[in-house]
C-alpha cells in the first residue's frame, strides 16, 4: 500500500526528503558531495570544530564600542549645553525686550534716557543675570538725531561666561517752536 499523506494526487508515493534538503527544491551537486567526503570528521575522533571568537575580534569589537560610546557621551553633553544655553536666553529675552523698548520711546521723547539704570542684575528662574545698557549719537538728518543703544546681557553657565548683546536704533526728532 501506497502513502498518500501530503499528495493531492491518488497512486502517488510520498517522498521522505533529507533534513539537509528540505528546503531545497534541488539534489545536491556532485561536488558538493565530494568535499563533503573530503574533510576530516573530527567530530567522530572526539575533536571539536574551532568556534567562537578571537582575542583580536573581541579587542576590535571593544574598541568600536568604546569610540561609539565617548561620541555619544560628547554628543550628549553637547545637547544639554545647548539647552541649558537656550532656557537661559529665552528666560532673559522678554526682560531685555522690555528694556529696548523702555530705552527707544525715552529716547524718542527725551532725546536721553530718563530715570533708566545704566547697569544692574536681575535673578530669573534662580539664574544670575547681569545687564548693561548705553547709547550713543549716531547721526543727525534735518530735525531728527539718530541714537544707537547697545544692551548686554552677561551671565554664567558652568565655566563658561556668556555674553548677549542687542542693538536697537531710534529716532529723536526734535521740536521745532513756531513763530507766531
Amino acid at each position: 500500500m501506497t502513502s498518500r499523506i501530503g499528495n493531492k494526487f491518488r497512486g502517488q508515493r510520498s517522498e521522505v526528503r533529507s533534513q539537509k534538503n528540505l528546503f531545497s527544491a534541488f539534489p545536491p551537486l556532485a561536488s558538493d558531495l565530494a568535499a563533503r567526503q573530503a574533510r576530516p570528521r573530527r567530530e567522530a575522533a572526539g575533536c571539536r570544530l574551532p568556534s567562537g571568537f578571537t582575542l583580536v575580534e573581541v579587542m576590535v569589537a571593544t574598541a568600536a564600542l568604546a569610540f561609539s560610546a565617548a561620541l555619544i557621551y560628547r554628543a550628549f553633553f553637547i545637547c544639554a549645553d545647548s539647552f541649558n544655553y537656550y532656557l537661559s536666553y529665552l528666560s532673559i529675552s522678554p526682560r531685555s525686550d522690555e528694556m529696548l523698548w523702555q530705552a527707544q520711546d525715552n529716547l524718542s521723547k527725551f532725546g536721553q534716557l530718563r530715570d533708566m539704570d545704566s547697569s544692574g542684575e536681575a535673578v530669573i528662574n534662580n539664574r544670575r543675570f547681569s545687564w548693561e545698557l548705553s547709547y550713543a549719537f549716531v547721526d543727525e538728518i534735518e530735525n531728527s538725531q539718530l541714537y544707537r543703544i547697545d544692551l548686554v546681557t552677561l551671565w554664567q553657565a558652568g565655566t563658561r561666561h556668556i555674553e548677549q548683546p542687542r542693538i536697537a536704533y531710534v529716532l529723536f526728532k526734535k521740536r521745532t517752536e513756531s513763530v507766531q
